[in-house]
């Protein structure tokens, strides 16, 4: 039991919310690399930048999902911008998700994932 659970899923950080696990299961449904979950990203001096919902850290591409709760009001926005652009200066590229276009416009999320993440075999 120990190996198994050394080795399998429950070494994996949980998704963080259920907008996170939807996400999840669409990247499953449609073929891509299971992404890190909850990756830490830090800078060329070892300062933390962001701790991201997911990340295929070979591509430098974060995914975020982007729900209303956490990111409304001036001081969640400015947080966000900075964030942004920290993660910029790094190289990373962001794909921001809105429940929206995960629930609503699927195929504008599949076609939005495909073009940043191509036929990537990764992580």
């Amino acid at each position: 039991m120990a190996e198994i659970l050394e080795e399998g899923e429950f070494r994996r950080p949980v998704p963080g919310s259920p907008f996170e696990r939807r996400l999840l299961q669409f990247l499953k449904a449609h073929l891509f690399p299971e992404p890190l979950r909850q990756h830490e990203i830090f800078d060329d001096q070892d300062q933390f930048v962001a701790r991201v919902d997911f990340a295929y850290p070979p591509l430098m591409i974060a995914i975020e999902c982007d729900g209303k709760k956490h990111h409304f009001g001036t001081r969640a926005w400015e947080h966000d911008v900075e964030r942004r652009s920290r993660l910029a200066a790094l190289g990373w590229r962001v794909i921001h998700i809105s429940w929206d276009l995960i629930t609503n416009r699927s195929d504008e999320l599949l076609a939005l994932l495909r073009g940043m993440l191509g036929n990537a075999t990764i992580c």
